[in-house]
């Protein structure tokens, strides 16, 4: 059976912008619903339900936006992706939009590939939530269903926790599976990436292929920050302790990144006069833990900034910190800053902090340390970690 078409509907008051979303829309396969005015998507929404909404933010009868907080408030509407159509001048209404409900936005005058790739991103988004919302409640009536069961067969305490530990246990050995298989393409991307950069002449190409290897170093550092997590969390991470540098490990780290430091201007500047000579610990998960924690501090500073990397002995710890002059944490990154995955930065078309943050502090909690991080007064972040000096 073939499957509907999308049905998007268009509320756009002028015949030329409204004529050309409908040519180009109905040609990619989309069912279209043209509406010239509030009135008229009104209309239209009292017999049916569309899969996206394209809204003028500036309409003859009344505001987009207040259209749109009205809309989302009624049950069948809510989860139904709108995306803002706004002249160039109304950015500052783009902020607003995110807040009465929007999805998205479309600056006029759009690139058809633009609009054509953001409807087809919402359009997914909206597939998959409904496809997870029906997997809830299937999982919801499940879950009950199994309780029921539990309830009628009096199963003891012990034999429902084995059961949630079997599944915790397949979850765990999942992860580690999928992070194996990502590894092994892209060990071979990898490779054949270095191989073109050195064979390569046409400098176009060159940088083509600078795009691919950086993305799949990307990917294989999220896939190794999976893989430790997972392994941290499992309790079964072997740690190796051995006198380590805490010096050495940061000339290390500013070398992995000195391209990254150059790409953006920043001084990377070291103070490990007062550090220990040595401290007992896994210099692998030190190491790891401070790339993460650089990598961050070079992505928020600004063009030209300054990085400051200091460790000092306070007692019998070492305490390392990094200082950046970039806009600091927020209060409400702040509450999601240990969480798996967060979108802190998604209306600033930035990336956010991902796995880093999480990873470091369940590093520093499995070498008896702690992660520690802080606004500093005249600007930027700064982020300690505490190690003990003798493991």
């Amino acid at each position: 059976m073939e499957a509907a078409k999308p049905h998007i509907l268009i509320v756009e008051d002028s015949p030329v912008n409204r004529e050309a979303l409908n040519a180009l829309l109905s040609e990619c396969g989309y069912d279209i619903t043209l509406a010239q005015d509030l009135a008229q998507a009104d209309a239209v929404l009292a017999g049916q339900c569309p899969d996206l909404v394209l809204l003028d933010v500036g309409l003859p009868d009344g505001s987009g936006l207040e259209w749109c907080l009205r809309t989302k408030a009624r049950d069948l509407l809510k989860d139904v992706p709108v995306v803002f159509l706004t002249a160039m001048g109304e950015k500052k209404e783009i902020a607003k939009g995110f807040e009465v409900g929007g999805s998205d936005y479309i600056i006029k005058p759009f690139s058809s590939t633009e609009l054509l790739a953001r409807i087809s991103t919402q359009l997914e988004l909206r597939r998959k939530t409904q496809k997870l919302a029906a997997l809830n409640r299937e999982l919801e009536w499940q879950v009950q269903n199994r309780t029921r069961e539990l309830e009628d067969k009096n199963r003891d305490l012990r034999a429902l926790n084995d059961k949630i530990n079997s599944l915790d246990k397949a979850k765990n050995d999942f992860l580690l599976l999928v992070n194996h298989e990502i590894r092994t393409p892209l060990n071979g991307i990898l490779g054949f990436s270095a191989i073109l950069r050195q064979r390569l002449q046409d400098e176009k190409l060159r940088g083509y292929v600078e795009v691919i290897d950086k993305s799949a170093q990307r990917l294989l550092r999220f896939s190794e920050s999976v893989s430790l997590v997972t392994r941290l969390r499992m309790d079964n991470y072997k740690k190796q302790f051995s006198p380590t540098s805490l010096h050495a490990l940061a000339q290390e780290a500013a070398l992995a990144f000195r391209d990254s430091l150059q790409e953006k201007q920043l001084v990377l500047v070291n103070d490990f006069e007062k550090a220990p000579q040595q401290v007992m610990t896994d210099r692998n998960l030190v190491a790891k833990c401070l790339g993460i924690l650089l990598e961050n501090a070079i992505r928020h500073s600004p063009q030209g900034g300054t990085l400051r990397l200091a460790c000092v002995s306070l007692g019998g710890a070492a305490v390392l910190s990094l200082a950046d002059e970039g806009p600091g944490f927020t209060e409400k990154a702040r509450l999601h800053l240990f969480e798996m995955f967060h979108t802190e930065d998604i209306l600033k078309h930035q990336s956010g902090l991902g796995m880093g943050l999480l990873t470091a502090k369940l590093i520093m909690e499995a070498l008896a340390g702690q992660l520690r991080l802080e606004n500093q007064a005249h600007g930027g972040a700064k982020v300690e970690l505490e190690l003990p000096i003798e493991g």
